[in-house]
């Protein structure tokens, strides 16, 4: 079991196992922030927020797909909406249409009542980073996009919130929700680590000019949240690019390209820093990496449990017709 004890002068970042959605967690000594909050009817994230001895302050939505923002709901329908300060959601006529049933009527309400501020996640002016949140010497920049972009009807995926997490003027990390990669690598610096979602755009399923851009962008590792309900992404040829000149990419969950002969026998797992967190067993059998938990100290990013990135390592090195290394 992991202590709960965060230092004063570094981040816990857990990129949750959340099925076919995304969901990381920022924890500090005081509080936590959640960056998207997975699906609907996933039932690990909840129970063990309401475990945490900190509150979650601040919920930062990339994107209002289901995958993304599904979970919203039970959270705020929890006791965790109690040290709730601050959600922030990108806002623009077709999101409010597809998606308002799911969420938008429960914080609306909350709003209206003061208890949670209901923020937008867009920046104006346009090349200016927004600050959204800081912790000591961190602070967390939504680099895109701006609001003249975000009211321009399209799919969301094209306007997605990107979320970059620095050290002072050191940029660590990348949160890059559906957007294209050529999006990415034109609002983003070189970063040390990426997180990535379980599928990206559409058309970034080939390897392409955009992503070697981002991978030249990204200078060790590259985290993906592989979904059972998309198996074939990401792509093996993102992949290859991605492991190119020695970066590490996990994915939580193995996807249909890993190998046919761990498939065939019921494979159930690899590695999951998942119960060391006293979280609920992982959503699907099929994981890989699963749940992974970091600490960020100063500019260096190193795991939680060094050992289960090495089993993991020594585990995905058997596999055969795999992408990643």
């Amino acid at each position: 079991m992991l202590s709960n004890a965060v230092s004063a002068d570094s981040l816990r970042l857990v990129s949750h196992n959340v099925g076919s959605g995304d969901c990381t967690s920022i924890q500090t000594n005081n509080s936590i922030i959640l960056i998207d909050v997975g699906p609907a009817g996933f039932n690990n994230l909840v129970p063990w927020l309401e475990r945490q001895p900190r509150p979650v302050t601040d919920i930062f939505i990339t994107h209002n797909h289901e995958d993304h923002v599904g979970g919203l709901p039970a959270i705020l329908k929890s006791r965790v909406v109690s040290g709730l300060k601050r959600v922030w959601t990108l806002t623009h006529p077709e999101v409010e249409k597809e998606h308002v049933k799911l969420f938008f009527n429960n914080l609306e309400k909350l709003h209206a009542s003061r208890r949670v501020i209901w923020m937008p996640l867009i920046k104006s002016p346009p090349f200016q980073p927004l600050t959204v949140w800081t912790q000591g010497q961190y602070r967390l920049d939504l680099v895109y996009p701006e609001y003249s972009r975000v009211s321009i009807p399209g799919s969301v995926n094209n306007t997605g919130a990107i979320l970059q997490l620095s050290n002072q003027d050191r940029a660590l990390m990348i949160w890059a929700g559906d957007n294209m990669l050529a999006v990415v690598s034109a609002n983003t610096e070189r970063v040390k680590w990426l997180l990535l979602p379980h599928h990206g755009h559409p058309d970034d399923h080939a390897e392409t000019a955009a992503q070697l851009a981002v991978v030249a962008l990204v200078e060790q590792q590259i985290q993906v949240s592989v979904g059972q309900k998309y198996p074939k992404h990401p792509s093996k040829a993102l992949i290859r690019a991605f492991t190119r000149d020695g970066r590490r990419c996990f994915c939580t969950q193995l996807k249909n390209g890993c190998t046919k002969q761990h498939r065939k026998t019921g494979f159930q797992g690899l590695v999951s820093d998942g119960p060391a967190l006293l979280l609920p067993a992982d959503p699907s059998t099929k994981f890989c990496r699963g749940t992974r938990a970091l600490t960020l100290l100063g500019d260096v990013l190193t795991p939680v449990l060094p050992g289960n990135d090495s089993k993991h390592a020594q585990l995905v090195g058997k596999f055969i017709n795999r992408a990643c290394r």
